[in-house]
C-alpha cells in the first residue's frame, strides 16, 4: 500500500507508537486496575483512543486508489481461521485445570483436525490465483528464515509481555501497578 520511498516514515510512526504503547500500557493498565475504576476501565478508556485514531487516519492518510479485479480466497481464509482456532481452543482447554488432559482423545481429535485443516490450507493456497499466504515466498531461503526468526521473536516478546505481568501478580503477590513497574526493564530491552 505504501510506496517504497514513504515506508521509512511510516515505519517510524509505527515504531514510535509501539514504543509508547509497550512502555506505557502495563503502567497505565496497572494504575487503572488499582484505581477505584476497576479492571473493566482498561477497555473502556481505549474506545476514545480508537475513535481519535480512526478520525486521524481518515483526515491525514491519503493513499492512491486504483481499481482492479481481485479474487478473494474465501476457502483459504476459512481453513486458516478454523485450523488456528482449533489449536487455540485445544491449548486453552487442555491440562489439569482444563476440561481434559493433555494426552486424551479430545487432544488427538483437536490437534489432528487442526493438522488436517492446515494441510488442506497448504493445498488450497498452492492452487488459488490470489492466495492469502503465497507459498512461493517460503521457497526463498532468506525469506523463509526471516519468517521463522520473526515468529520466534514474536512468541518470545508477546509471550513474556503477556505472562510476566501475571507471574508478578499471581506468583509473587505484587499489585498490577507494581507489576507494570517491574516489567519496565523487559520493555526497555524490547525497545533497545
Amino acid at each position: 500500500i505504501i510506496p517504497p520511498r514513504e515506508r521509512g516514515r511510516y515505519s517510524g510512526y509505527m515504531g514510535a507508537v509501539m514504543a509508547v504503547a509497550t512502555a506505557g500500557g502495563p503502567l497505565l493498565g496497572g494504575f487503572i486496575v488499582d484505581s477505584p475504576l476497576g479492571w473493566r476501565w482498561t477497555f473502556f478508556l481505549c474506545v476514545p483512543l480508537a475513535v481519535v485514531a480512526l478520525f486521524l487516519l481518515q483526515v491525514t492518510l491519503r493513499l492512491p486508489h486504483t481499481r482492479r479485479k481481485v479474487s478473494i480466497d474465501w476457502l483459504g481464509s476459512i481453513l486458516l481461521t478454523a485450523g488456528v482456532s482449533l489449536l487455540l481452543i485445544w491449548v486453552s482447554f487442555a491440562g489439569k485445570a482444563g476440561y481434559y488432559e493433555w494426552m486424551s482423545w479430545q487432544t488427538a481429535a483437536m490437534v489432528g483436525g487442526a493438522v488436517v485443516l492446515l494441510a488442506l490450507l497448504v493445498l488450497v493456497e498452492s492452487k488459488v490465483r490470489e492466495p492469502i499466504i503465497p507459498l512461493k515466498i517460503i521457497r526463498e531461503r532468506t525469506t523463509a528464515l526471516s519468517i521463522v526468526a520473526s515468529v520466534a521473536v514474536g512468541i518470545a516478546m508477546f509471550g513474556s509481555t503477556t505472562f510476566l505481568g501475571q507471574y508478578f501478580q499471581i506468583a509473587r503477590g505484587f499489585s498490577p501497578t507494581e507489576a507494570g513497574l517491574l516489567m519496565l526493564p523487559m520493555i526497555a530491552g524490547n525497545l533497545a
